[in-house]
């Protein structure tokens, strides 16, 4: 079932963090509900995303057949805020 972007983005991530993998964007393309959005194209996405990403390391996914505003989705969620330690947490 299909999520707000908020919800899903926080979920996966918190399940990769608790995961010990190390590329979050390719869990989240595994994860996610965003690519239910293309029904039958999903498994194709996910599969040419995991191949993208192992193909290029630390790159933004980008997918081809895609338009490029779509590719935005993708481009920063190695960057994504919720992966990183809160800066606000008790240090005792």
């Amino acid at each position: 079932m299909w999520t707000t972007a908020g919800y899903d983005l926080s979920r996966v991530a918190h399940g990769f963090l608790a995961s010990g993998e190390t590329d979050f964007t390719t869990c989240y393309l595994k994860n996610s509900s965003i690519l239910e959005l293309f029904k039958g194209l999903r498994p194709k996405m996910i599969a040419d995303g995991v191949k993208y990403r192992a193909e290029h390391p630390g790159e933004p996914l980008k997918y081809y057949y895609m338009p490029p505003v779509l590719n935005e989705l993708f481009r920063s969620l190695d960057d994504y805020e919720g992966l990183r330690p809160c800066r606000y947490a008790p240090t005792h």
